[in-house]
């Protein structure tokens, strides 16, 4: 089971890769030249920012143990949930603005790069958190050693 601390800083990630996606693909392309048509300005990009308010509460609901619980109706494991949960809003959005957001380079090559990168980052993090296991037994073992110097 992923704690609702753990839940809530993958969706922060996923939320800060949807965010820094479209601040630099908003800020930067004007800066740019391109190859289509020079510098590029996208005036409709903050609705697109705006966007970013629904991958924090998306990752985070999607984490959460009532739908995994709910998945295996859908012949999905827990833990197969659990690491497609974690980076597929952040994935759907930045898609989304990739393609309809900012012509006319459609897709965003940008939005997708970054995008697909704070994804790896939230699938890895997952992976890692399930693989290796709960940290517990390092507070036991300590605290068994702490208590074996005490008495010596």
């Amino acid at each position: 089971m992923l704690p609702r601390t753990f839940r809530f800083w993958i969706a922060i990630i996923n939320s800060v890769g949807y965010c820094t996606a479209i601040y630099f693909a908003w800020h930067l392309d004007p800066l740019l030249p391109s190859h289509v048509d020079g510098p590029r300005s996208h005036p409709h990009a903050l609705w697109w920012l705006v966007v970013a308010l629904f991958v924090f509460p998306a990752t985070y609901f999607l984490l959460s143990p009532r739908l995994y619980r709910a998945s295996n109706r859908w012949k999905f494991t827990a833990s197969c949930w659990k690491f497609t949960a974690s980076w597929l809003p952040l994935f759907m959005f930045g898609a989304c603005a990739s393609f309809v957001g900012f012509p006319p380079e459609q897709p965003h090559i940008g939005v997708l790069i970054s995008t697909g990168s704070f994804c790896a980052i939230s699938f890895f993090t997952v992976l890692l958190r399930l693989l290796v296991g709960d940290f517990r037994f390092v507070n036991q073992s300590c605290g068994a050693v702490r208590s074996a110097f005490r008495t010596s």
